[in-house]
């Protein structure tokens, strides 16, 4: 039997182990084209497009809409971006007269440095703009939708294929969910994505084999009680613990990690990117709402299977209701799910699927008997 190849590519949204703060573990998950190149020439073609932006391109900074002033004034180049070259010689301008200080810092800042070294200053400068001169950021801000939506479209047009063909999976760890403290979100999510994973590639039968790549930071590492950069075995421990069926046959193997430099892959800044976008949608939106939003700012998909089931998730409650319905323990209605609407949806969803399945298997083994 021929292995299915897939492609999985992982970043992270929020505070990892803040009580204050959801988190999540964000993939872009998508069969590996046969255009081996496919990433060299998606950087290639996102720079030439937006050559005023650093590579590689972070998302936090790419909505911020004075940010694409300061880049303007880096670096004069406008690509597809055509309004910038009118936009972005006035906003600087404006500045230079009302905020002089602040222009000259953030010039010398970003003439050393590929992002601003003060987040909160550059943010709060952005939001006084905003007050100050209204119209001036809603042309920068129009200017930063244009960005996003170029970015989108090289990705979708690199992958080759129908939305559908794009299947964004993520676990997360909500900031009211009890349970969840204690381990290391990171690693805890990670887990929960892959076994997501597995049952989504499993709903499609045959054999698979997923290629992991993950963008680096700390996580607290188990076995070693102490606090280190991820590396391949986080990766791997990973994936062992997932539960399977006898008859499953689905890999993940490691394809790398990477740190956010000039030499990250393509596929690492497009994770970023569609993590940076849901930052705010799995704090409350339904299954419906998060269906439409990545489907219309990273076209992509959340489902998987025929029939589709949601390949999101999140660690706590849910996943454990979900286990167990795997496992044949949990009857469909009994355990409340705690979090926004998306969660308790997904986790039905899921519960239904593996009630009808076991079902279906005790059934059968049953006639297997009475004949």
């Amino acid at each position: 039997m021929t292995q299915k190849e897939w492609l999985l590519y992982l970043d992270e949204t929020g505070r990892k182990d803040s009580k204050d703060d959801n988190f999540a573990v964000v993939g872009l998950l998508f069969e590996k084209p046969e255009n081996t190149r496919w990433e060299v020439e998606l950087k290639s073609r996102l720079t030439r497009a937006l050559p005023m932006i650093p590579w590689p391109m972070h998302a936090y900074l790419l909505r911020i809409p004075l940010m694409y002033a300061l880049w303007h004034a880096r670096k004069p180049m406008c690509g597809v971006l055509k309004p910038l070259k009118t936009v972005g010689p006035l906003a600087i301008e404006y500045l230079k007269t009302h905020f002089p200080d602040e222009l000259t810092y953030f010039v010398d800042d970003l003439s050393i440095s590929r992002e601003p070294s003060d987040f909160s200053r550059i943010k709060k400068l952005d939001r006084t703009l905003l007050f100050k001169n209204p119209a001036l950021h809603k042309h920068l801000s129009a200017i930063a939708v244009d960005a996003r939506t170029t970015i989108k479209t090289l990705m979708a047009e690199a992958l080759n294929g129908p939305a559908a063909s794009r299947v964004v999976t993520l676990a997360a760890r909500l900031k009211w969910e009890p349970n969840s403290l204690g381990q290391d979100d990171y690693l805890s999510s990670l887990h929960a994505l892959y076994q997501r994973t597995h049952d989504g590639l499993n709903l499609l039968g045959g054999s698979h084999k997923v290629m992991v790549h993950a963008a680096n930071l700390f996580v607290h590492d188990p076995t070693f009680d102490k606090r280190t950069m991820l590396n391949r075995n986080h990766l791997l421990d990973a994936a062992k613990s997932i539960e399977t069926s006898d008859d499953s046959n689905i890999q993940f193997l490691l394809g790398g990690t990477y740190d956010f430099d000039d030499m990250v892959p393509a596929g690492i800044v497009i994770a970023d990117y569609i993590a940076n976008s849901l930052y705010n949608v799995i704090g409350y939106a339904t299954l419906h709402r998060m269906r439409c939003w990545v489907h219309a700012h990273n076209d992509s998909a959340i489902d998987c299977g025929s029939p589709p089931l949601p390949m999101v998730s999140a660690i706590g409650t849910a996943q454990n209701a979900t286990d167990n319905a795997r496992n044949g323990q949990n009857p469909p209605g009994q355990t409340a799910i705690i979090g926004p609407p998306w969660i308790r949806e997904q986790t039905q969803n899921w519960v239904d699927h593996f009630t009808h399945q076991n079902k279906s298997i005790s059934g059968n083994k049953h006639n297997e008997v009475q004949s």
